[in-house]
């Protein structure tokens, strides 16, 4: 399996939800640049790290990648005595991404940072828009398999999701499935390095609360995790809100790991999404106006007790009264 096939490129997904906008919508479109992202973006890695994955800085509505030269990247070991370059060399794929390789084995237990530049005409000069600063451990084979997916109902309630109508993004009623993925031993180490994808029912899931809001390897939810929902409400936007239909549905989270041909899978979990009945209205009371009292009713707030308070009030004072009219005509 071709590893273009498993990914889907930020560029692509943009222009496709473009595509399906009405004109009116032309407010929420992104533009400008796309941001760069480096995957690993940081964090602990082994030392035999294959490659890096970078997806640069450029114009949003890209479609072919642009050429690149050494001067795009620089890789160097940080030390107590300052920088170390490390020899590495970037290759556009036949998915549009860049893969960063190191010439030689890194170090364990070492830092190092890895920075790239950028191709877009919108943005102002900067040298390194993009970093990420790399801790390695010590070597690990590459993994054989991925882990073990659990799924689990989330209480119907609002969610915010991205929407191809003129709002761009909706709140909807949505009944929720959370997705999490635990690692398996001798993928852990590999966990930041992993590019995530969820499919559901086969087909690859992509939610969203945003156009631009698209994070490469991995999900809206973060990595290794992901929220499958279904609309119960879509609170007034009658177009272009996603999801998947009322059911019963199957996921599971395939992983790729850069520089190799590892592609590995979890096993499938089924799940269902029932929006729950809306809740009934409170029943009307009835007032027949032939049949009505015109009893004294205190309606302001804490009338109840305003009203025992004045009842209790004159009841004091009629005994008082009536204890002095006892006292006057004991003394006569």
């Amino acid at each position: 399996m071709r590893l273009k096939d498993l990914l889907v490129p930020s560029s692509v997904l943009a222009t496709s939800l473009l595509l399906l906008m009405p004109n009116e919508a032309h407010a929420c479109s992104p533009g400008g640049c796309r941001i760069g992202v480096l995957v690993p973006s940081g964090g602990d890695v082994p030392a035999s790290l294959p490659a890096v994955l970078w997806s640069p800085e450029q114009d949003f509505f890209t479609s072919e990648p642009s050429p690149i030269d050494p001067t795009q990247i620089e890789l160097v070991q940080l030390t107590a005595n300052g920088e170390v370059p490390v020899q590495a060399t970037a290759a556009v794929r036949e998915d549009g991404l860049y893969l960063i390789t190191p010439a030689a084995p890194l170090l364990p237990d070492a830092d190092y940072e890895l920075r790239a530049g950028q191709f877009c005409s919108m943005a102002p000069p900067e040298p390194w828009p993009t970093t990420a600063t790399l801790h390695t451990t010590s070597a690990a084979p590459l993994p054989m398999t991925l882990g073990k997916l659990s799924v689990y109902a989330v209480k119907q309630g609002s969610l915010n999701v991205a929407t191809t109508g003129g709002g761009c993004i909706a709140t909807v009623t949505a009944a929720s499935e959370r997705i999490e993925l635990g690692l398996a031993a001798d993928a852990a180490p590999w966990k930041n390095v992993l590019m995530y994808q969820t499919l559901v029912d086969g087909l690859p899931w992509q939610g969203s609360t945003g156009l631009s809001d698209f994070s490469l390897g991995e999900s809206w939810q973060g990595r290794g995790k992901d929220l499958v929902y279904t609309p119960c409400d879509n609170s007034g936007d009658e177009f272009g809100i996603g999801g998947v239909a009322p059911g019963k549905h199957s996921v599971k989270m395939r992983a790729t790991l850069p520089g190799t041909d590892v592609a590995l899978e979890t096993e499938e979990v089924s799940f269902e999404l029932t929006c729950a009945p809306p809740e009934p209205p409170p029943p009307e009371v009835l007032v027949d106006p032939e049949n009505a009292t015109t009893d004294c009713n205190v309606a302001a707030p804490g009338g109840g007790a305003q009203a025992s308070w004045a009842a209790g009030t004159m009841a004091v004072a009629l005994a008082a009264m009536g204890a002095r009219r006892r006292r006057g005509g004991r003394m006569t």
